[in-house]
């Protein structure tokens, strides 16, 4: 039977993500010990709330450094939501916070007002179109497809080939999955997204 383990943080949906994870028959690991990092196969931090308070949680309990060595193995990491952008350079969210730097690039807040001088609702919550960059690694082939999002801040990846994905909310361009190596991100919910979340959750374990 294949294995994942999730990072049992709090503010997380984690049991929601269990609950995904097991329809697919996957045995999942809630990771306490921040020691069962380097146990694990495959690696899920899912999390919403705020940038700076899950890095402090990751360094407080010793996570941080744990999570830095699964990457330098290059076995697979999944980051889902606000677990995605901890995996950029940093965050203006709060104040100026360094994240893990896998991905080059920076989160921002989305916007106030879109090209038509429009108002924006933020957090982003809907139910949106994913679209697909060209040759994006077809295991991840989700276009056509809608994702949930609940956000109020988003990503923006330096390089290009590192954005597999994309949303439009408002005319702004929401990054939606990136990948580089092993290592993914997805700013939706899979694990609140049906069977297409479930299929994406399915398409991290064949890596």
């Amino acid at each position: 039977m294949k294995e994942v383990s999730i990072i049992n943080y709090p503010y997380g949906n984690v049991l929601s993500l269990i609950r995904a994870f097991e329809y697919l028959k996957i045995k999942v690991n809630l990771i306490d010990n921040p020691r069962d990092v380097k146990k694990s196969n495959r690696l899920v931090f899912p999390g919403v709330g705020t940038f700076k308070n899950a890095i402090d949680f990751l360094k407080n309990n010793n996570f941080y450094e744990e999570i830095e060595n699964f990457f330098y193995l290059n076995k697979p990491f999944l980051g889902i939501c606000l677990g995605m952008q901890v995996l950029l350079d940093d965050s203006e969210e709060l104040e100026k916070t360094n994240g893990f730097g896998i991905i080059r690039g920076k989160v921002v807040k989305l916007p106030n007002k879109n090209t038509a001088n429009k108002i924006i609702k933020t957090p982003h919550m809907n139910w949106n179109l994913i679209l697909y960059n060209k040759n994006t690694n077809p295991i991840f082939n989700l276009g056509g497809r809608y994702m949930y999002f609940l956000h109020s801040y988003h990503a923006i990846p330096i390089e290009k080939n590192e954005l597999l994905a994309y949303s439009i909310y408002e005319d702004i361009k929401i990054c939606a999955i990136i990948k580089k190596r092993n290592v993914v991100g997805c700013q939706f919910h899979p694990e609140k997204s049906g069977k297409d979340g479930i299929k994406f959750l399915e398409s991290f374990m064949t890596l």
